[in-house]
This record gives C-alpha cells, structure tokens and sequence, in this order.
C-alpha cells in the first residue's frame, strides 16, 4: 500500500453493505471544480490523481488523498483545499454524474484512450470476471452484515452497564478547554476499512493533531463516548472531522477538531501511542458487569469469526480485480494518456 500524508477513505465495505460518503465529502457547497474520472480498473484513474496530488504537494498545498476502501493501494480521490478542487473515481460502485455540468463538474472520460477492438475480444472473460466479483462482494457484504448484527447486540448487552451521567459529566469538564465558535461544520473523513488488504486503520487524525486524547475500550462504549462528545461539541460551534465505524456505519469511531487541532481516537489492542489516555472503563460498572462477560467473550469470539470470513471474501476479490486491470492495461493507450495528465495539471495549476 502506498503511503500518503492526509491519508482517508471515502466509503466503506460496511455491515449495511457498500457505504459512500462522496457526496458529504466531495460537495459543491465546499468545492469550485470537481473532475469526475469515468473508464474501466486499470485505465490509470488512480495514476492520475496521484499525480496531480503529489505536482499539489511539490508546490506547497496541503492535499488530501481519499483511498479506495476495497483497494487501499489505489486512490478514490483527491481534494486540494486552497485551490477547492477535487478529482474523484465516478466509476462503479460510487458512481458520481454531474449536478452543475461544466459550471462546477466536468467528465474526464479516461475511455477515449481505448484500443476498444481488444476489449471487444476479451469480452467474455471481463464478463465472467466481473460477474465473479460482484459474487464475492455479495457474500463479504453477507458476513459483514452478520459481524454488524453481532456487534449490536454486544452493545445491547454492555448498555445497562454504562455509566452515562459520570460520562457526560467528564465531557463537560473536557470541553471546557474548547473555545466556543461562530457556527458548528460537521466533516467527514473516514479512518477504517475492511479491504482486499484486510482491517486498515489510518492514524491521520492522531497524526495531524497537536493534542492527543487516546481511548482504551475493553467494553466498546467509545461509540457512546463519541456520541455525546459530538453533542457537547454542537454546543460548542465547533468544527468538527468525524469518522463512522465500518461494522457498525451509525458509529462514530473518531473525532478530529481541525481549529484547535485536537483528535480522540481508538487505540488499538497491544498499541503504543502518546497522548492523554481515556481508559473506558471508568464509566463502566465493573463489579455488575462480570455477569455477563461468559456472554460478551461468546459474542466477540463469534464476530471474530464471521469477521474473517468476510475478509476471506474481499481477499479473493483481489486477484480477480488484479485480472480484470491487466486486461484494460494492454488496452490502454498510455502515453496519450499521460500527456493529457500533464495538460490537465496544467490546467489546474495555472489558475492558481
């Protein structure tokens, strides 16, 4: 997996399914010009805008690059801030159309750069090889559901045990050093997946933030943390960058402040980081709660299992997916293509 600064995902292989965030990420409120890449893996979308992202990074601008939540080696998309530009993958399965065409959208049709009569040969095996991903991404999304279904219930049985008036109290008291603003902004940035590659957490909020709160989360109640944390942060008028866990997509799983450059994130099991530890448990009541850890240990085991057959499932899609992008690769003419790049990066740039 290539490594990006500002790293995120802009959607998510979710326990609801395929989840996009494109229009909450990529929208005409917040953007001048999106360019809207269409054609088949393999037609060099993600060279493109790595790219134009990393001629954005040379020349000074803070890029954000989203990676593509089943194939975290290639990109979704790219937002450069200052020049409120983005370049995104409209293709399958977050197919994005214009809504102000040409005024703010415009179609990059990576298509023109063809051989079509060579994909006309190989009709049938991109068929099947198509046609047996989606069959792979049916039975991922099937286990994955089963995961999301498991994790809820471990949330049921945990909530009576929760302490929630000493939680909230110890927001109040940890919101106090947040400033109170103008207007509240709510971002999404999302920091999870469930790939090809397996889990993948990005630590791009830990990393851009000045102050660390780090969560420890035996019991998994950081979702009810979040919760009321985002709430007292309302209050607040603050700007706020919120990522949703994929096993559960209506779960926040973190929170970045970009103003006052504060991130509270999960720490991962046997995971070292610096920061204010927030040890959950201080909101837990122990001494109850041992009556039904025989029941939560049965249910993390089972998610556990589910879990990895899930992955099991996108791990196989990344061979056929690897097939299907060697065919279009031979198909491609490149070197027209790559010359458009620099066109385009011309184009972008020059406005500057």
């Amino acid at each position: 997996m290539k490594k990006y600064s500002n790293a995120y995902f802009a959607a998510s292989n979710s326990s609801c399914g395929f989840i996009s965030y494109f229009n909450k990420i990529f929208s005409c409120e917040e953007l001048n010009k999106i360019y809207i890449l269409k054609g088949g893996p393999g037609t060099g979308k993600s060279h493109l805008m790595s790219y134009i992202g990393k001629t954005a990074d040379k020349l000074g601008y803070n890029t954000e690059y989203f990676l593509c939540s089943s194939d975290p080696g290639s990109l979704d998309g790219i937002i450069i801030p200052e020049l409120k530009t983005a370049i995104i993958d409209g293709t399958s399965p977050h197919m994005t159309d214009p809504i102000y065409p040409g005024a703010v959208e415009e179609i990059i049709n990576l298509g023109e750069f063809f051989n079509v009569e060579m994909l006309e040969d190989q009709r049938e095996k991109i068929i099947s090889l198509i046609n047996a991903k989606k069959e792979l991404y049916r039975r991922a999304y099937t286990f994955l559901g089963c995961a999301g279904s498991l994790q809820r219930e471990y949330d049921s049985t945990v909530c009576p045990y929760v302490l929630y008036q000493k939680m909230s109290d110890y927001i109040s008291r940890l919101c106090r050093r947040v400033p109170t603003l103008q207007q509240y902004k709510e971002s999404v940035r999302i920091t999870k997946a469930y790939s090809t590659d397996g889990v993948v957490t990005l630590d791009t909020f830990y990393e851009n933030a000045a102050e660390r709160f780090v969560i420890k989360d035996k019991y998994r109640i950081s979702g009810v943390f979040f919760l009321q944390l985002l709430n007292k942060l309302k209050e607040k008028n603050q700007a706020v960058t919120v990522s949703y866990c994929p096993d559960t997509p209506e779960r926040i799983d973190g929170i970045y402040l970009p103003d006052s450059k504060i991130s509270f994130t999960i720490m991962m099991p046997n995971e070292e980081k610096n920061g204010k530890i927030i040890n959950m448990d201080r909101f837990i009541k122990n001494d109850s709660i041992s009556v039904c850890k025989k029941r939560l240990r049965f249910i993390q085991n089972a998610h556990t299992s589910v879990l990895n057959e899930a992955l099991s499932y996108l791990a196989a899609v990344k061979a056929l997916h690897a097939e299907t992008e060697d065919i279009y690769i031979h198909a491609m003419d490149f070197e027209r293509k790559e010359r458009f790049e620099r066109k385009l990066s011309k184009r972008i740039f020059d406005k500057r």
